[in-house]
């Protein structure tokens, strides 16, 4: 969901832009089209059952990127995937879905963080994952519309405001904002534990024109003005490092039926 494309956390990943944090009670601006064969035409599916999203990383690759004191850091994953991730009627995702990602190792230094892989870090979520083995939160997802100002690119003066579709990612617990907890182990020379905090919104690769036209698959990147992911505590509080997503991620229904979010 974006004209460029940067690495990940897919599915799922920034600036921010309109707001550190939505309320727990935030609602969702739109809802889920899906296409369904009827009589041998296409047509929308009214009520969504138990319809879930699938996601892989593009290029098998992703990365979440910020900084510990002042050096670079890149934490870059081979394989992501969604669990649980099941489309609701209210314009979003439910609770209870996370993502897991696979063959993540910890770089440090340079000037985009991947000069030396440190292999004494090997990140895994808390508890029993297996090291390199990521698995987010519990979290939920809105359908979000945000303004966005273009501007004349010889000018820069403002040309029109236009509206675009997101989908927000937040996590269950909307009192810590945790979105993942990591270990790196006790040797690391970074610290042994990295909790990471906030939302990740996401668009589609090719704009509002392609994310709201039906496809079997979606190519999504972060949305950085309503992202809010930072490590060690929620952004914009003392301690906190901003972080961002940086890679793409293809998004499926189960079923393989066409789909989109509405015109909001």
């Amino acid at each position: 969901m974006i004209r460029s494309r940067f690495s990940l956390l897919g599915v799922l990943l920034a600036a921010i832009g309109l707001m550190a944090v939505f309320a727990s009670a935030a609602q969702a601006e739109g809802h889920w089209l899906v296409l369904k064969t009827v009589n041998g035409s296409l047509v929308e599916e009214p009520e969504l059952k138990a319809e879930r999203f699938e996601g892989s990383l593009e290029n098998n690759t992703g990365a979440l990127l910020s900084e510990i004191g002042t050096t670079k850091i890149d934490i870059v994953c081979t394989a992501g995937e969604l669990l649980d991730a099941l489309l609701n009627n209210t314009g979003g995702v439910q609770e209870g879905a996370k993502v897991k990602f696979t063959g993540c190792k910890f770089f440090s230094g340079g000037t985009n963080g991947l000069l030396t892989e440190q292999p004494k870090c090997q990140p895994k979520t808390t508890g029993a994952a297996a090291a390199g083995e990521v698995e987010t939160k519990p979290a939920h997802a809105l359908l979000k519309l945000h303004p966005l100002i273009l501007k004349n690119s010889e000018t820069g003066e403002k040309e029109e405001t236009v509206n675009e579709d997101t989908l927000l990612i937040l996590p269950d617990n909307t009192t810590t904002q945790l979105a993942a907890e990591l270990e790196l182990g006790a040797s690391c020379a970074f610290g042994e534990l990295l909790p990471i905090f906030g939302h990740l919104a996401v668009w589609d690769c090719g704009g509002r024109a392609k994310g709201l036209t039906h496809l079997l698959t979606h190519l999504i990147t972060e949305f950085s003005p309503l992202t809010t992911l930072a490590l060690f505590a929620q952004r914009g509080k003392a301690g906190a490092k901003n972080a961002s997503v940086d890679g793409s991620a293809n998004v499926k229904l189960h079923s393989d039926r066409d789909w989109a979010p509405s015109g909001l």
